[in-house]
């Protein structure tokens, strides 16, 4: 039983002291690096020591491997998005491409340290963890895939929904995200006008970022930026994702990509981007399709384009996919499942 742990789970360093692993997200590209200054992160490893010794914390559980630039007084494990050499790898956060050689040392160096203090430190993709072993020889590191961010009231509602419904006659293709370029609007709306050209009834079904000019296309349903604690809003997300026929993912550079986990736990099949960390899930338990990324726009639209009439066109796919993504979700892609492997693996249940 969970319940029988005693976990103390940190937060971001940015909501205890300003200034420490902060940063500003505006239009989802990171503007601000991560200060790293060593008093700061000293100090927070002092409040972490406190705070385990007040709950008699027998794991320390953060998002983060800053705060490990000590190593705490308990045991303690990391499981964060990515390191920092896969963010730099991509070349496609800019911040991280403007870093001047000497501080892209200093700052992989820190993290090395930081990684070299953790008892376990885990990924949600095997790629995060290989980068990690580039930076430590810390042999404690697995891959352990993110839940929804999404509340799961909302995924289950519409899961329930989508078992209820119809078979869909045509190909709503739904599109989230906080940044339209980074997250391949451009090919993910292409791949819907090329559809349209083959005489399917394609739609995008937008939800967070697009273009001005572009919400009022033809083939796009755009239902604007939603937040889930509003109730009106929680009702057209729900619908949104039992409605949908696929998630189309194209994006240039995610680490993961929680949106992944929560189509799954709605049923909802993926087209997605090898360049989404999570689309490794998507091959491993089938249930949607990985398109290579490419400069070469055209040849993605196509391949997105076929994958998506495919699935269309062939009887009982989709239904396939439906059940085996939310099987994905009950079988991996959940937080209760990478949480209970993490306290096994540590001895804290």
């Amino acid at each position: 039983m969970l319940s029988q742990a005693h976990v103390l789970a940190l937060p971001q360093p940015a909501r205890w002291a300003r200034g420490i692993a902060r940063g500003i997200n505006r239009a989802g590209s990171t503007r601000l690096l991560a200060e790293r200054r060593a008093s700061l992160l000293r100090s927070y490893r002092v409040a972490i020591d406190k705070a385990a010794d007040a709950c008699s914390a027998d794991l320390v559980i953060a998002t983060s491997s800053l705060p490990f630039w000590e190593k705490p007084s308990v045991p303690s494990v990391a499981w964060t998005d990515a390191p920092l050499n896969a963010m730099i790898a991509t070349g496609e956060y800019e911040i991280y491409n403007r870093l001047t050689s000497r501080a892209e040392t200093h700052y992989l160096s820190l993290e090395a340290r930081c990684l070299n203090n953790v008892d376990g430190m885990y990924y949600p993709t095997s790629a995060g963890m290989r980068k990690a072993l580039e930076l430590t020889d810390n042999g404690n590191v697995g891959a352990l895939p993110f839940g929804p961010n999404l509340d799961q009231a909302i995924l289950n509602r519409a899961w329930a929904n989508r078992e209820r419904s119809r078979p869909q006659n045509s190909i709503d293709l739904l599109f989230m995200g906080v940044d339209w370029e980074r997250k391949g609007g451009a090919i993910a709306l292409a791949t819907v006008e090329e559809l349209r050209g083959r005489g399917l009834p394609a739609n995008l079904v937008v939800i967070g970022d697009c273009p001005l000019d572009l919400r009022g296309h033809d083939a796009v349903k755009y239902l604007g930026y939603l937040r889930a604690s509003n109730p009106d809003d929680s009702v057209v997300l729900q619908r949104a994702y039992s409605e949908s026929f696929a998630l189309i993912f194209p994006s240039r550079a995610d680490n993961y990509g929680a949106v992944v986990a929560e189509a799954a736990a709605a049923g909802l099949p993926v087209i997605a981007s090898d360049r989404a960390g999570a689309s490794e899930y998507v091959e491993r338990f089938g249930f949607g399709r990985v398109v290579q990324w490419s400069e070469d726009s055209e040849s993605q639209v196509a391949q997105y384009s076929d994958a998506i009439e495919a699935i269309f066109s062939k009887d009982g796919e989709s239904s396939t996919l439906v059940q085996s993504a939310r099987q994905a979700f009950l079988n991996a892609l959940n937080y209760r499942v990478g949480l209970v492997e993490i306290l096994s693996a540590h001895r804290a249940l």
